[in-house]
């Protein structure tokens, strides 16, 4: 699936392309789920597709785009960190650039996507430069991150920014409800957690997001028993991850609801009876108190530390 905003960036490479203005790299930056492998392939497809065709991201049923989306063509080549590694690897660099110096198929480009550059090692980021310094000839290079921060400056300088921006609240919620068939109810609560990048509201709406997080508000947040045994209430990562931010959306909600904000800036709009009781039971300061614990469980949840005590803190605040 190619997002909204990633067929506006596919068109603008098409039409470099037509122009002959398309350069040899490009770092494409922007959150997980934010659809930039997806788009990436894309282009890779719309230039080695084998139909003549208007459609600009290939037509994704010729051998060769099947190839491109299975990883096995010969003029794309994928670099990602290896399952067993912490790093790419310069051997992985290597091996790619030796690919990339054979020549491409007849009216091709060779395409080489290096998947979270962030994680390229020093070696490897350094062996990355000097081939983008002297770059194979009808060659493409498209860089992924979401840390841009962490890749080498000089490998920046040699690449052109592309920035994956999110749709507006309004643009997703329609998008939610058209293509997805989604309730009201839940694209108002998916436009809001997924930030307006469509991979992300797709893969959440896969997973059931909507519905768990009802589950966590009711086993976890109103329940007065609940089992302080975070471990019992969640299955994996993933689930660790939206229990903390179905609390911190609460909380958050709490606080604008008992301010009087307008209801469509409450996140859990579907649950505004619950809200308004529970608002009832506690002062701005309580509310913010718990809300700022939920901000450290998140952060020690991203640097995998012990996110439990301040969940558990957090809860503690509005257990009563």
């Amino acid at each position: 699936m190619t997002n909204l905003a990633g067929t506006e960036i596919i068109e603008r490479f098409t039409e470099l392309r037509a122009k002959g203005k398309l350069a040899h790299a490009y770092l494409f930056i922007g959150p997980q789920g934010s659809g930039k492998l997806e788009v990436a392939l894309s282009i890779a497809s719309s230039f080695n597709c084998e139909q003549v065709s208007s459609v600009k991201n290939g037509c994704g049923r010729c051998s060769s785009c099947l190839n491109i989306l299975s990883h096995s063509h010969p003029n794309v080549i994928l670099v990602e960190k290896e399952e067993e590694k912490t790093q790419i690897t310069i051997e992985q660099i290597r091996q790619a650039v030796d690919v990339l110096r054979l020549a491409a198929l007849i009216g091709k480009i060779k395409v080489c996507i290096i998947k979270n550059a962030e994680l390229l090692g020093l070696d490897a980021g350094s062996a990355l430069l000097k081939t983008l310094e002297e770059p194979p000839g009808n060659t493409l290079f498209m860089l992924t991150t979401s840390q841009p921060q962490r890749i080498l400056p000089t490998v920046q300088s040699r690449a052109q920014a592309v920035y994956f921006k999110p749709l507006s609240f309004s643009r997703m919620n329609k998008f939610l409800k058209e293509e997805l068939s989604l309730s009201s109810e839940q694209a108002h609560y998916i436009s809001y957690l997924s930030q307006g990048y469509e991979k992300r509201a797709v893969e959440m709406k896969e997973a059931g997001v909507f519905d768990r997080k009802n589950e966590f508000i009711d086993s976890f947040i109103l329940s007065d028993s609940y089992d302080s045994r975070i471990k019992d209430l969640t299955d994996g990562k993933e689930d660790e991850r939206l229990l903390i931010s179905t609390l911190q959306a609460w909380l958050r909600d709490a606080i604008l609801f008992k301010a009087g904000v307008e209801d469509s800036r409450i996140i859990n709009n579907d649950r505004k009876k619950e809200l308004g009781a529970f608002v009832l039971r506690f002062s701005f300061s309580e509310l913010t108190e718990a809300y700022d614990e939920t901000l450290k469980a998140m952060q020690a949840f991203y640097d995998n530390l012990n996110f439990r005590v301040a969940l558990m803190l957090a809860k503690a605040k509005i257990n009563k």
